[in-house]
């Protein structure tokens, strides 16, 4: 069943999220569903039937950018007795908050490829224990559409793809193939299905391959998107959108946002996080009309 949700328009959001569950008896023995209760027979105990509901909770946080450039890795270099990167100072005193939420998001702006070496602007590549550190201090989910996704290319896409898949990772924008991209990224918390999908308005110029297998979701495919929320809408009780988007240091969304946001919310999606700016944006609702799914 698909509640009524508003839609939230954010950058860092913490959200209690709530699903509701019930059935209602009618008097003449008939229920919501259409579908003929059992009377009793004479003699049998009667036992009071009144709505039933069922509450489950869950919380989560949403974070982004994780843009990491070379002072910031060089520094994790130095922090090592040897070969490698150690990132735990940059994040301990923000691991409270990302690991007591149910689910904490992050868009993780550049790309992880074992395929290349560190890097930094204008084409980022981040050293593998980045991600390792994302994972220890309690992330759970990726987006992994941005506008520096193709900064290495299709093998430094792919090659980031496979970092996380080999971790188990939930990602959100990024698929190897159709066939990849096809199952809806989902996880269940506390009872409550949560789907997740992500994509990016920018690349920075750069594309895939003509024949490419890879499916990097663009915010320009709107016939894709449509039909990616309306899926997950279906098999969730709960839908996040990770929205790579909006102008570098702006604070107010613009007017294509607000078009798409809308776009959005009235295909199911029930939360929308925007990322990109680098800067905080308002945050907003969007009422939505019931969509209830049997």
């Amino acid at each position: 069943m698909k509640k009524k949700m508003s839609v939230f328009l954010a950058i860092v959001l913490f959200l209690d999220c709530v699903a509701l569950i019930a059935l209602w008896i009618a008097p003449d023995g008939s229920n919501s569903l259409g579908i003929d209760a059992q009377q009793p027979e004479y003699g049998e105990t009667v036992q009071s039937t009144t709505a039933e509901q069922v509450f489950s909770r869950a919380s989560f946080v949403a974070v982004g950018d994780n843009l990491i450039h070379d002072t910031i890795y060089e520094q994790a270099a130095e922090r090592t007795s040897g070969d490698g990167y150690d990132f735990s100072y940059d994040y301990e005193n923000m691991e409270k908050y990302i690991s007591a939420p149910d689910v904490a998001i992050l868009n993780q702006e550049t790309i992880i490829s074992t395929e290349h070496n560190p890097s930094s602007y204008p084409t980022f590549n981040s050293p593998v224990e980045l991600g390792e550190e994302m994972l220890e201090i309690g992330f759970d989910v990726f987006n992994i559409s941005t506008n520096h996704s193709l900064d290495k290319g299709e093998k430094g896409l792919i090659s980031t793809i496979n970092y996380w898949k080999d971790k188990q990772a939930i990602t959100t924008g990024a698929y190897l193939n159709k066939e990849d991209m096809m199952p809806i990224r989902t996880n269940e918390v506390n009872g409550i299905t949560v789907a997740y999908l992500g994509f990016t308005e920018s690349t920075n110029g750069l594309k895939l391959p003509d024949d490419s297998e890879v499916v990097l979701m663009l915010a320009k495919d709107e016939a894709l998107l449509e039909a990616r929320v309306k899926q997950a809408a279906e098999i969730a009780d709960f839908v996040v959108v990770n929205a790579h988007w909006g102008v570098e240091y702006t604070h107010e969304p613009n007017d294509f946002q607000r078009q798409l946001v809308s776009k959005l919310a009235s295909w199911g999606a029930d939360v929308i996080i925007g990322t990109h700016p680098h800067v905080i944006q308002p945050l907003e609702y969007i009422q939505n009309e019931d969509r209830v799914i049997l």
